[in-house]
């Protein structure tokens, strides 16, 4: 293996540990010793590649929050869709709360969660940054539902909700875990995810009516 090659692989395997540790324990209660454990590294790794535990954390921050990114930009991809003869809207609500079954375990809701709980915050700027990213293409995808009234701002404030509102947090997905198992039959997910996503669209659809009379 090239040293570049053992290097990248080391790099990689740290923040996949540190992603987990940080949001299993949050930023105090995770030791640079526990994750260098666990990639199998040493502290020196750390140092070399992310320049100490904060910065590690900083960088965890940057690669989940880049993932929901990713995460808009495939859920929007319909290609391949049983449903595109329907709406659209509602195939991406359903898309997104399904990946988000399985990818979301661990990762965003619980970092934000151990961010709010502590008090540092420290992943507002990166998570601000992301969010507009996000918030951009969501707008563009939403414009069908916009009617003349709806101010640029609320259609930000509305797509925000509506990326939130895909997104399921921890204690659905442990609930779901606890009802079909850690590999739960697509069908039965499908099940459940289909009355979210309508209630996410509905609520959606709700919130731009209030609006548009409001204005």
């Amino acid at each position: 293996m090239a040293r570049s090659e053992y290097h990248s692989n080391t790099r990689q395997r740290i923040l996949e540990v540190a992603v987990r540790a940080f949001s299993e324990s949050g930023y105090e209660g995770t030791s640079i010793r526990t994750i260098v454990a666990q990639a199998g590294t040493n502290i020196a790794s750390v140092n070399y590649h992310f320049g100490g535990k904060k910065a590690l954390y900083e960088a965890v921050l940057k690669s989940v929050f880049a993932a929901l990114s990713d995460d808009i930009d495939e859920c929007i991809g319909l290609e391949g869709c049983d449903d595109l003869i329907g709406d659209p809207i509602r195939t991406f609500a359903l898309r997104r709360i399904l990946k988000g079954f399985h990818v979301h375990k661990d990762g965003p809701p619980r970092l934000l969660g151990w961010e709010i709980i502590s008090g540092r915050l420290t992943g507002k700027n990166i998570l601000e940054e992301r969010m507009t990213v996000m918030e951009e293409c969501m707008t563009s995808f939403l414009t069908p539902l916009f009617p003349p009234e709806i101010t640029p701002s609320q259609k930000f404030l509305l797509a925000r909700w509506f990326l939130a509102a895909t997104m399921p947090p921890p204690p659905v997905i442990h609930a779901i875990r606890d009802k079909l198992g850690n590999s739960p039959d697509q069908i039965e997910l499908e099940r459940i995810a289909g009355p979210l996503a309508d209630a996410a669209v509905g609520g959606l659809k709700a919130m731009i009516d209030a609006l548009a009379k409001a204005n």
